[in-house]
């Protein structure tokens, strides 16, 4: 078999460039430098081309030419066999980049929304934060982002609204907004008493007829507590729906349809009024949950979104994880506490009590569009 790197001599009708093109072709392929695939495939691609030359220089010793054009299609199967490596090697480094690129955003989403992995069983999902430290505003927003709620320890010494001031003051969260529901009553006034009803009020979020996500914090403070019971509780809704949407997509899915619930205010004078439709959970592309899961007497759902059963099954996991202590937490204020939670983001309840007729139970609440941050 003729050498590779030693030209042979002219033959009939072969042109004298040819020996030059094949010393030129001899001289890269001892240059490259076969250490990785990439290179081994540019040593092959050029070993094809140079036996062809060769070849063609041949077609008076047939036999020569024959043995040329063999060694030229090892080449060029070696050429396919390197470069398809290369390829494979590309794709999966391609694949591992978008792999650790998930994984990156899927850290971003779990620093986004610590909240879905909060466990409110723990004793310092209901710690309170003194309004006075100088970090008060640090430690607060770290809790909302922890738990989805605060306690502060507001004080006595002010009105309830100038306390409610000076804590969305410390939060960014602006002026207290009016809800849509202030019609429906005489009390127009962005701090509103809130209903002195000792029953339980059943899951819901504020801001009834607004869309969901209009309405971001809800701010609570005590001026009395109850004689006994009349605490707030909160549940981890978004929580409790991302575990349902891993064992049960179908009914999770449900819950983000457009015209699933409805909820109607109820009149002061009896019977429902206006009424609002959405979903009970948006579900964002960074990996953060929205919620106006309600569940009382404003609601109605729509069994007709989804596949049969799948609503059914969506509530009776909400409700059943509603139970679980790690997803909900009662918060019975003091006087002069406040209750931060991000009403977007979580589901909220009043828990039966009993009232003190001299003293009774009074707490004031302020709704804001925005949500608490550091200034």
């Amino acid at each position: 078999m003729t050498d590779l790197h030693s030209p042979p001599p002219l033959a009939e009708g072969v042109t004298s460039s040819q020996p030059q093109a094949q010393q030129i072709l001899a001289e890269l392929m001892d240059t490259l430098d076969r250490s990785d695939a990439l290179r081994e495939a540019q040593y092959a691609a050029l070993e094809t081309a140079l036996s062809l030359i060769r070849a063609a220089g041949h077609t008076d010793r047939p036999a020569e030419a024959v043995d040329l054009l063999r060694n030229a299609l090892g080449s060029a199967r070696a050429t396919v066999s390197a470069t398809g490596y290369v390829l494979t090697t590309a794709a999966d480094v391609i694949r591992a980049d978008r792999s650790a690129l998930r994984k990156e955003r899927l850290g971003e989403r779990v620093r986004e929304m610590k909240q879905l992995h909060a466990d409110y069983s723990d004793p310092d999902a209901s710690r309170r934060v003194d309004v006075r430290d100088p970090d008060a505003t640090a430690q607060l927003v770290g809790q909302i982002e922890q738990y989805g709620f605060a306690i502060a320890q507001c004080g006595e010494n002010e009105t309830p609204e100038n306390t409610l001031k000076h804590l969305a003051g410390l939060c960014g969260l602006g002026a207290p907004v009016t809800p849509e529901t202030a019609h429906l009553t005489s009390d127009v006034s962005p701090y509103k008493h809130v209903s002195a009803y000792t029953d339980i009020e059943g899951w819901h979020v504020d801001g009834l007829l607004e869309t969901l996500g209009t309405i971001r914090t809800t701010a609570l403070y005590c001026v009395r507590a109850a004689r006994s019971g009349g605490a707030t509780a909160v549940f981890n809704a978004p929580a409790a729906f991302m575990e349902m949407r891993a064992v049960d997509r179908p009914a999770a899915d449900a819950l983000l349809s457009p015209t699933v619930l409805t909820r109607r205010a109820k009149l002061v004078t009896g019977g429902y009024g206006q009424s609002k439709t959405g979903p009970a959970f948006v579900l964002s592309k960074d990996g953060t949950v929205s919620t106006r899961y309600s569940d009382n007497h404003t609601c109605r759902w729509d069994y007709s979104v989804a596949e049969s059963g799948a609503v059914e099954r969506a509530l009776a996991f909400m409700r059943s994880a509603a139970l679980e202590r790690r997803l909900h937490l009662a918060v019975r204020l003091a006087p002069g506490e406040s209750l931060l939670l991000r009403n977007d983001r979580l589901a909220h309840d009043r828990t039966r009590y009993e009232d003190d007729p001299d003293a009774p139970r009074l707490l004031v609440r302020a709704l804001y569009r925005d949500v608490p941050h550091e200034c």
